[in-house]
């Protein structure tokens, strides 16, 4: 495992994102696992699933205290007994969209430590060797401090015309960040046609890890800007958090508050309103890896995983 004592040090928390409830990769688990469930609760390669993984990855460089996963509801009864996953779990009241998955975590963050950055996983990457990728979320996280306004989204160079995973744009590189070699972005396009992710192939595009690094303050205001009926209900649970962390009220009202602010929640899928908002993201390329994503690939079961992996090219 990679640690870095820098990281571990400053305020950069770490969240995994493992709601997913796709029914085509259930059964895809069923089939090859022999174990009904969301996928990033499969063993990945015989190993741990893809939720520890993660979750292991995001240790390397965050302390225990500030790893959040959030995950579905009902959802504990997939995890691993025999596994004590770093850092806190928070389980959804209900299934609204991945921008309330990304807003509840942001909330616990705020209600701590509102000058934090955050890394930002989803649960269904599997990464090899871990040596080599986790400096890239360590940049990441320096790049979101260097750009406090700005959300950074990490890209690899795609090695094949994959029609059903995100792509983008990137625009020019960022005056003053050539050592991190950011870039803006033109424009995300998800799940185009054959013949699109040929041409954005052929064109230099990259594919879209939805892996992100962000100032908390930032994804706040951003959430308030796209998200504002949610982050009004959410706000109310970050004002009752802040009171059971100073010990003026008690934690057996955070379970019911949570309860609330889900019940009537709009839904909502944050990366496709977000990412629409390309003035916000900086890009940042990771040119010595390549990217898969087993959500999306069916082909990665059936040949346990192998294609998932952000492998060295």
């Amino acid at each position: 495992m990679v640690s870095s004592g820098k990281s571990k040090e400053r305020r950069l928390w770490g969240v995994v994102l493992a709601t997913g409830e796709s029914q085509r990769v259930r059964k895809l688990a069923l089939r090859v696992f022999s174990r009904e469930g969301p996928a990033q609760y499969c063993p990945a390669s015989g190993g741990p699933s893809l939720i520890e993984h993660t979750v292991n990855r995001v240790a390397c460089l965050v302390a225990p205290e500030r790893i959040l996963t959030v995950i579905g509801n009902g959802h504990f009864v997939y995890l691993n007994p025999e596994v004590q996953l770093p850092g806190r779990l928070l389980e959804e009241p209900a299934n609204r969209g991945t921008a309330a998955g990304v807003m509840l975590p942001l909330v616990y963050v705020l209600a701590q430590e509102p000058e934090a950055t955050i890394l930002i996983l989803p649960s269904d990457h599997f990464v090899l060797p871990d040596e080599q990728f986790v400096p890239h979320l360590e940049r990441a996280a320096d790049l979101a401090e260097c750009l406090p306004n700005r959300l950074v989204v990490l890209g690899v160079a795609p090695t094949r015309p994959q029609a059903d995973f995100g792509w983008v744009e990137a625009g020019p590189f960022l005056e003053g960040m050539a050592d991190f070699g950011a870039r803006s972005v033109k424009r995300f396009y998800e799940e185009p046609s054959h013949e699109e992710a040929e041409r954005f192939l052929q064109s230099g595009y990259y594919w879209n890890t939805r892996i992100m690094a962000v100032k908390a303050r930032t994804l706040w205001t951003i959430g308030q800007q796209l998200f504002p009926g949610m982050l009004k209900r959410f706000e109310n649970l970050l004002d009752l958090l802040k009171l059971i962390n100073s010990g003026n009220a008690s934690r057996d009202l955070e379970k019911l508050a949570l309860r609330d602010v889900y019940r009537g929640l709009e839904t909502a899928n944050f990366s496709r309103r977000v990412l629409r908002a390309s003035d916000w993201i900086t890009l940042l390329p990771m040119s010595d890896l390549s990217s898969a994503n087993w959500g999306h690939d069916g082909r990665v079961a059936a040949r346990q995983m192998r294609s998932s992996y952000l492998r060295l090219a």
